[in-house]
């Protein structure tokens, strides 16, 4: 089962988020593009704190962006989550971004 499969553009310093319902346990994120971008899977507590350091852009740490990103995340509790990905300013146009979420092992 995958709960999230999208392939979208985005241009160079847009980000897209999708708020996603988890159970507890452990779930894949993936993603790949062309160019460099940021990802990531955040609780709702954590996405908020972020967000109110930043309304523009989504905080990511300067650097952690890359063409292929995986991780494993272990969710302590089901709840609300988001993933955010974001294409870097200095990578213009944009990137069309390939992302999956899913539980672990699946792929």
């Amino acid at each position: 089962m995958t709960y999230l499969d999208e392939r979208i553009f985005l241009r160079n310093g847009t980000e897209k988020t999708w708020e996603v319902l988890l159970d507890a346990g452990s779930v894949r994120l993936q993603g790949e593009a062309g160019r460099r971008f940021y990802c990531g899977l955040f609780d709702s507590p954590t996405y908020r704190r972020a967000r109110a350091i930043s309304l523009l852009r989504f905080p990511f740490p300067f650097g952690s962006d890359r063409t292929v990103f995986e991780r494993t995340y272990d969710l302590p509790q089901s709840g609300r989550y988001y993933v955010v990905v974001r294409v870097g300013t200095w990578n213009p146009p944009g990137a069309e971004v390939h992302v999956l979420l899913g539980p672990e092992g699946y792929w």
